[in-house]
């Protein structure tokens, strides 16, 4: 733009200095046309002079210029370069960031779950808690109120367990006799008792039929111990059936004959409410038999009894009430030849008789005759 300009002027003073000349007197033409030609000279100079001053500006511009670009390019690249390590930066960053953020989401996501879990986990136990309250509150308001019957239970639960024991182990009966006599065991438990006994016997047999047979004698010791073992258990066994089942048991083939033939030692070893209700039972299951076996069975029971501790009018007398007259009449003709007194036992039909104005019977005159006799006896 600055040479253009420097042109036009010159152009212009050319044409200025053209018209003077011509519209100048033509005297003093030369004179002029020096002169201007002159001073054309010197602003043409002038004009080079500062064409190249100007020149040397531009120069210097253009040499800036160019300094400034290349300082300009060094700083954008430069700014380039931080701005893409700028963005790489921060474009790792992001990458940490979101990463960072999509793990503090899932661990977000995770903790919320788990406490919504452990909030479950509470409110659960909480609610079995206050069950388990409730129910504690209902089972130690049951305690209190049915600590009776809670403690029957419990000791039914334990006769049975060992009653089934039994059935498995017979022998044991030698550890577990006390606590069944101490129980009262219902009538649903002579079966199990019974089994118990009978695989007693079975196991009997068994270990004499297995015993080892070096030498005669070491046989019959061996033997012999075996029998007195056993005849311990069967003892026991006797027992829990007389003071639980003699009603039942003196119906048992396996059993009667045995029960018959210990009624001394079984009396001996009652308790005097176990007598009683032995009596009873006994006369109860004796209801159904034939009048001979009645008699037969009673006999041997009054001799037990009349050389027992419980040689006692109140039993003779539920004896008789409960067994008709004539089978008594049997029974004392059967126990007055015996040696042993029976004086309890006759007063005690006397009684009977008389209370039910049966004097004028056979019995009662045999039985007034058997206690004038024997009074006379000890007058002697």
């Amino acid at each position: 733009m600055s040479k253009i300009r420097y042109i036009v002027v010159l152009l212009f003073l050319t044409c200025y200095y053209v018209l003077q000349i011509y519209s100048a007197p033509k005297t003093n033409t030369d004179v002029v046309i020096k002169h201007r030609i002159d001073s054309l000279e010197f602003v043409c100079r002038d004009m080079q002079t500062q064409q190249e001053i100007t020149s040397a500006q531009l120069n210097s511009i253009q040499i800036s210029l160019n300094s400034t670009q290349q300082i300009c390019s060094s700083t954008v690249s430069a700014i380039n370069t931080q701005v893409d390590g700028s963005n790489k930066l921060l474009n790792i960053w992001g990458i940490v960031i979101s990463v960072l953020a999509l793990l503090v989401a899932i661990a977000g996501f995770y903790l919320s779950y788990y406490i919504q879990q452990k909030a479950k986990t509470v409110k659960e136990l909480t609610r079995q808690s206050k069950e388990t309250e409730a129910s504690v509150k209902r089972i130690q308001k049951n305690i209190d109120t049915n600590l009776t019957a809670i403690y029957h239970k419990l000791r039914r639960e334990e006769t049975l367990y060992v009653l089934n024991r039994l059935q498995q182990i017979p022998e044991d009966v030698s550890n577990c006799s006390s606590l069944l006599l101490s129980r009262e065991l219902e009538q649903g438990d002579y079966p199990l008792l019974l089994a118990a006994y009978k695989k007693l016997l079975a196991l009997e047999e068994e270990i004499k039929k297995t015993e080892v047979k070096n030498e005669d004698e070491d046989f019959f010791a061996s033997l012999n111990g075996v029998d007195a073992q056993f005849d311990i258990y069967k003892s026991i066994y006797r027992v829990l059936f007389f003071q639980h089942f003699i009603g039942l048991a003196i119906n048992e083939e396996v059993l009667r004959q045995d029960i018959i033939d210990n009624f001394k030692d079984l009396c001996e070893s009652a308790f005097h409410n176990d007598i009683e209700k032995s009596t009873h039972e006994l006369l109860v299951g004796l209801v159904s038999n034939e009048d001979q076996v009645k008699i037969e069975i009673l006999t041997k029971y009054i001799i037990a009894l009349s050389t027992s501790k419980y040689n006692d009018t109140r039993l003779y007398t539920e004896i008789i009430s409960l067994t008709n007259l004539a089978v008594i009449t049997e029974i004392w003709l059967s126990v007055s030849s015996q040696k042993q007194s029976i004086v309890v036992f006759a007063q005690s039909i006397l009684d009977y008789l008389q209370k039910n104005n049966m004097t004028d019977s056979n019995l009662y005159q045999r039985v007034t005759e058997y206690i004038s006799t024997n009074q006379q006896d000890k007058t002697k």
